[in-house]
């Protein structure tokens, strides 16, 4: 439930499998991939995604060299020109994957409990312009999927590779046209 898998036997098509209806949708081409994040996406606030930790997985230009890509650095609203955007002594990456508030003084308000039961759900966040995150079941971080390069990033990255007949053993139901 809520993994993205990778049929590797079938030129790695991938597909994710919705945590809460347990049906699975095609993510092949871009207009499949953010398809299925609208549609399956839930909104969330500004206040319970920021409890949520971030992942890393994006790709892309890095303006002020951080280890961030910019575009994910504009999603978490950080400075794209500036390593350090809080002026604390850190660069905004080591803040952020050591759960730091890259935003100002100390740690994040990552609340684990809340965190987990969000795992293997795609948010849209309402408060800001939709970006969408896509809520990694083995570690519970989200993970930005922002531009076509970032989705397919996280899911080659954190996708589940699987056989074809492993694939036809699964119990879910198909969403009509997902094929």
């Amino acid at each position: 439930k809520g993994k993205i898998i990778l049929k590797v036997e079938d030129a790695g098509k991938a597909y994710y499998m919705n945590p809460l209806t347990e049906k699975v949708h095609y993510l092949g081409r871009t207009d499949d991939a953010f398809r299925v994040m609208r549609e399956q996406g839930l909104g969330i606030t500004n206040a319970n995604l920021y409890k949520i930790p971030v992942g890393i997985k994006s790709e892309g230009s890095d303006s002020d060299g951080d280890g961030l890509p910019d575009n994910l650095e504009e999603a978490l609203g950080l400075d794209q020109n500036k390593s350090e955007t809080d002026r604390y002594g850190y660069s905004d990456q080591t803040e952020s994957e050591n759960e730091y508030s890259p935003w100002g003084e100390g740690k994040q308000e990552i609340d684990k409990n809340f965190s987990d039961k969000q795992k293997g759900k795609i948010f849209l966040q309402i408060e800001k312009k939709g970006e969408a995150w896509y809520i990694n079941p083995e570690d519970g971080k989200r993970y930005f999927l922002g531009r076509p390069s970032d989705a397919f990033a996280v899911m080659r990255n954190l996708g589940l590779g699987i056989s074809n007949n492993d694939f036809n053993d699964l119990t879910f139901t198909e969403e009509e046209g997902d094929s």
